[in-house]
């Protein structure tokens, strides 16, 4: 169970527990509860009966918007897996800082998704 109270998250398996911590916090400071997390650090969060589902659908969608990418086509396996990659060859980037910036945001994705952490690992 997830609750989320001012700016702490609060975790935990039993219910009980969480309100009682809660009450407690309430005792000491002036705190808000916020019910049920939907979405923190990025990550969409639902809580289902055997747990939480974490989705990173809008991070991935804000990430396409931001980068806009052209002639890609969606495939099984992001990338070689025998793709040798070499810092002295080929075209230096025009804005490398742009390159950094996207890889930094697609380790981050890489949370949820596991099927592109080898690519991403190889591309940082």
């Amino acid at each position: 169970m997830l609750v989320y109270v001012d700016d702490m998250l609060l975790v935990g398996d039993i219910a009980i527990d969480i309100a009682a911590f809660k009450q407690f916090l309430n005792s000491k400071f002036h705190t808000k509860n916020l019910g049920d997390i939907r979405y923190f650090l990025e990550l969409e969060v639902a809580n289902i009966e055997q747990g939480l589902i974490l989705c990173e659908r809008k991070y991935a969608l804000d990430l396409l918007e931001e980068f806009k990418p052209t002639n890609y086509m969606p495939l099984n396996l992001p990338l070689n897996p025998n793709v040798e990659l070499h810092a002295k060859t080929g075209t230096p980037l025009y804005d490398p800082n742009r390159y950094k910036r996207l890889v930094g945001k697609l380790i981050y994705l890489s949370i949820t998704r596991l099927d592109i952490n080898f690519s991403v690992q190889l591309l940082s």
